[in-house]
């Protein structure tokens, strides 16, 4: 995929690092990020909030400014104190989390993570961000450059605009834009990618093209999927044309994203896991030639699952017992 803005292409699947840091869990990221490089996965995604503030630190060192790979960070929440320590904190109680206790530890919940707060974004901020991001990162050019859920203040706002273009002038950002929630439909955001949860009715008013980068397809519908099987659907033609096997739930997750990938043949999704074996299991079993040239009727099998999953989310209690194999990143 080429866009003129970007020095070079993105790949249409990203590694969304929301939960990778540089501290305790420092080899598991730096296994994950190698494993996605290895599958053909040369898209990440970042902040300076992410991995309890380590995340980037994580990237610098396991990719540096490689060339062949495309980096997305942004601005707008704070990345949380004592990172390490946190990191850490986490590391120890993941046994403890495991087994069944009557009440909590002390201060457990809040030793090991705290949210991260959002903060009106001013134009020197801004410009510190990005000097921290590259140093971090490791890279000259930070190739994405997002407002971290920016409010309508932010949006308005024409100095971040105008610090934006001349920070793309000096060489120190290649594309800009807006990375949220959810996006209405109705409305214009700056910048030239836009960063979201899948909608798959969103349509966009912009008419220059835009680089649009989803993420959440798997944390918010793959219970729904699979609560669709178990209900019935599992003995549904549309389920064997779509390579749904309902007794392997390791099929579900890349019928998905084929799927997806089918309706949105522009766009980037972004997918994380804490388990390399099962992030190479799902990329590895994408139906690319589906994604990438679907036929006529591969497309309406694709729109006819996601309007089954979309009646299925509507039902009581839908989906509240399905696994959830890979989650893709709330980035």
């Amino acid at each position: 995929m080429g866009y003129q803005f970007l020095p070079k292409g993105v790949s249409r699947i990203g590694l969304g690092c929301g939960r990778m840091n540089a501290g305790a869990d420092f080899e598991l990221g730096k296994k994950l990020i190698e494993t996605a490089i290895e599958l053909g996965v040369t898209h990440f995604d970042t902040a300076p909030s992410y991995g309890f503030g380590l995340s980037e630190r994580l990237i610098g060192e396991v990719i540096g400014d490689n060339p062949g790979v495309t980096v997305a960070t942004k601005v707008g929440l704070t990345p949380p104190t004592w990172g390490y320590t946190r990191s850490w904190t986490r590391r120890l109680l993941r046994p403890l989390k495991r087994r069944d206790f009557s009440a909590p530890l002390p201060g457990a919940n809040t030793l090991s993570r705290k949210p991260s707060r959002r903060v009106p974004i001013q134009v020197d901020a801004l410009i510190a961000s990005v000097d921290r991001s590259r140093k971090f990162l490791r890279r000259d050019v930070l190739d994405v450059f997002l407002l971290h859920e920016p409010s309508e203040e932010d949006l308005g706002n024409e100095r971040l605009a105008e610090a934006l273009e001349g920070l793309k002038q000096r060489a120190e950002i290649g594309a800009a834009g807006v990375g949220s929630g959810w996006l209405a439909g109705n409305r214009f955001y700056p910048g030239v990618v836009e960063q979201f949860r899948w909608q798959n009715t969103r349509e966009s008013l912009e008419s220059k093209p835009k680089l649009k980068i989803h993420h959440g397809l798997l944390r918010f519908y793959l219970a729904y999927l699979q609560a669709w099987l178990a209900g019935g659907g599992a003995s549904e033609p549309l389920a064997a044309r779509l390579g749904l096997d309902p007794r392997n739930r390791r099929t579900h997750a890349p019928a998905l994203l084929t799927a997806a990938l089918s309706l949105s043949r522009n766009d980037v999704f972004l997918i994380s896991s804490n388990n390399p074996a099962r992030l190479r299991a799902v990329v590895q079993e994408i139906d690319w030639n589906r994604a990438e040239d679907p036929t006529a009727a591969e497309l309406m099998d694709a729109r006819k699952l996601f309007e089954v999953i979309s009646q299925t989310a509507a039902a009581p209690n839908a989906g509240k017992s399905a696994e959830q194999p890979l989650n893709a990143t709330d980035s």
